[in-house]
């Protein structure tokens, strides 16, 4: 079914630039067909074992592995999964509903940690421990216990874990009862439990010293064996040797970083992965995802699980050649992407992070790292640079990531906190990046085509024209290449272009620190459609332009459209994805909202099932 304009608002004089740009549809097939072929960052990829993080995303709480092969740990706020180690979600359990807020303790009072204990898991969150039998029904809520806590050893012995509360150190079953080991005076950071009994602590000096420290505290611990011994990291945990190998310990950091030592405490090797070994030797690749560990789980010889800050769980293979670890895989969603980029290479950034075209839907983000604020555009320079656009919190704030190689972080000129919407276009012979608010807005400054900022910035404004609804809730913006700009707001695309005369003479450019005041050429919301078909936009829209198509998110839709659009004449239907109504199998999208495209490909942020659909026009 072609569906064209049927009228085209040019706003030629005022009665015309209010109107809108009106659709209509002819019953004929549609000239092209949207495909998708893939699905990026879900690896339960569709259907029934599709991975949520539910309510809102929140840190894992150290992921375990039972004795029928499946993986746990928190699903976001409220919610625990348990996943095949394929990817797969399998069931889901609501988180407890009751917890003791600002409980007493150590760093991790008001956070979450799990051990398993034979058959159930223990889960301390925020002051309290609660069970949940691993054989438990999905749905099941997990039990509270009549136990307060604040650290909870990731490993157990003969039916026992190690936890504590204000300086108290106690083993602790599942029925409740504790045993008392001892008290600490200072502040405690870490307690673990070996296959032999020994427990150790983490803890700091006596004042006037902040150094802490890992000791051995169990009443059996001979006197030359009891520490103290250095930090080893957060999150330290033993992990008992097999086939006469001698156990090891590891400890987590920042950037996504493991630790291995012996059972002297002495580092063996030291860093097994991330990138928080030293700036000193330039940059190593990390996983922000993989931020903090707060616990490991031994799947087999060399294979491990892990999770940290996100509530992702990564599976890691041991590489005794090498002495590192390296992810093999991703288990999780993708809960949030505000803005999402495709280059020519085929790479697809996201998050602070960027995935192949050809990878699979449990692939690990590469070169990730942290979004430090709030994301509102990603696009990719003439030179096939990736750049993110960020909203300012404060003077000095990251406004553009580099996304080519490690990522390169520039800090001026500023960009107004409340900035929405953000993309790179062509001003003349320059290319500039603007930054604008749900009004229309902000600022726009040069950008070279490798990402660097260059010149001083410029006001911007964009102009709905006297009679037609004025922006009060721009929500994208997208650049086409004779720069014009499109901006979606409360269901409408408008198009907005800089007057004659407002480039210099030369046409390279606008004077710099000169304003820049587009106007509205056109916009359009509704078509006209055969057999009662849905010819209208729905209040919420993402766009993104390529080869002469226009992409369109329509969130509330359900759906993504397809337009043909020239510099001028009328645009033109050419395709559509998914089937108006929410679904998650391949031919279905779930409120779609961040859209990106380059060639006959787009990417699209499928938010209702937390995954990247990849699709193909044809």
């Amino acid at each position: 079914m072609h569906v064209k304009l049927s009228s085209l608002t040019t706003f030629a004089s005022l009665a015309t630039r209010a109107a809108a740009l009106v659709l209509f549809a002819a019953p004929l097939a549609f000239a092209e067909t949207i495909t998708c072929t893939g699905v990026l960052g879900n690896s339960g990829e569709q259907g029934a074992t599709l991975v949520r993080q539910l309510d809102k995303p929140a840190p894992g709480f150290g992921v375990t592995y039972d004795r029928f092969g499946t993986l746990w740990d928190r699903g976001g706020s409220s919610h625990i999964n348990r996943y095949s180690p394929d990817g797969r979600l399998l069931a889901t359990y609501p988180f407890p509903t009751q917890g003791k807020k600002g409980s007493r303790g150590g760093n991790t009072a008001v956070g979450t940690s799990t051990v398993l204990i034979g058959d159930t898991l223990m889960i301390k969150y925020e002051g309290r421990l609660y069970t949940l039998p691993v054989t438990a029904p999905a749905g099941t809520e997990p039990s509270p216990m009549e136990v307060e806590a604040s650290l909870l050893s990731p490993s157990s012995h003969n039916g026992w874990a190690v936890a504590a509360l204000d300086g108290e150190i106690f083993l602790v079953n599942t029925a409740g009862e504790k045993k008392p080991v001892t008290t600490v005076k200072t502040r405690l950071f870490d307690v673990e439990i070996t296959e032999t009994g020994a427990i150790y602590a983490r803890y700091m000096d006596e004042a006037p010293s902040t150094t802490h420290r890992v000791h051995r505290i169990d009443a059996a611990a001979p006197a030359d064996a009891r520490g103290p011994w250095p930090r080893l990291g957060n999150r330290m945990q033993w992990f008992p040797g097999r086939d006469g190998q001698e156990g090891k310990w590891f400890a987590h950091e920042g950037h996504g970083t493991i630790r291995r030592f012996n059972a002297d405490f002495k580092p063996d090797p030291g860093v097994v992965l991330g990138g928080a070994s030293g700036s000193f030797i330039g940059y190593v690749p990390g996983d922000h995802e993989l931020d903090s560990g707060i616990g490991m789980a031994r799947l087999g010889e060399n294979l491990f699980a892990v999770s940290g800050r996100t509530g992702m769980v990564f599976l890691l293979e041991w590489q005794p050649d090498n002495r590192r670890m390296e992810i093999v895989r991703r288990i999780g969603a993708i809960p949030d992407c505000s803005a999402v980029a495709i280059n020519r290479e085929g790479k697809v950034y996201c998050n602070g992070g960027y995935w192949l075209w050809t990878d699979g839907p449990d692939v690990p983000l590469n070169h990730s790292r942290p979004i430090q604020d709030d994301l509102i555009g990603a696009a990719t320079t003439p030179d096939d640079t990736t750049i993110l656009i960020h909203a300012g919190k404060k003077e000095g704030s990251v406004h553009l990531t580099k996304m080519n190689g490690p990522a390169d972080r520039n800090k001026a000129p500023v960009i107004p906190k409340d900035a929405v919407a953000g993309t790179v276009a062509p001003a003349g012979k320059r290319h500039m990046v603007f930054a604008v608010n749900a009004t229309g807005r902000g600022v726009a400054f040069g950008v070279t085509g490798r990402g660097e900022m260059q010149g001083k910035p410029s006001d911007v404004e964009l102009q709905t024209v006297p009679g037609a609804a004025p922006l009060t809730k721009l929500s994208t913006l997208t650049a086409l290449p004779d720069g014009r700009l499109l901006g979606t707001d409360n269901g409408a695309i408008i198009e907005f272009a800089l007057p004659a005369g407002a480039l210099d003479a030369k046409g390279t450019g606008p004077a710099e620190g000169a304003a820049l005041i587009y106007t509205e050429a056109r916009r359009w919301s509704t078509w006209t459609a055969d057999a009662g078909g849905d010819a209208s936009f729905g209040a919420s829209l993402r766009t993104a332009f390529s080869k002469g198509r226009l992409w369109v998110s329509d969130t509330e839709k359900n759906r993504v459209l397809c337009f043909a659009l020239s510099d001028k004449g009328e645009p033109t239907l050419v395709a559509t994805f998914g089937t108006g109504k929410p679904g998650d199998d391949l031919a279905s999208a779930t409120r779609p909202e961040a859209i990106a495209a380059f060639g006959d490909r787009a990417v699209v942020h499928d938010s209702g099932n937390q995954r990247l659909l990849k699709l193909e026009i044809r």
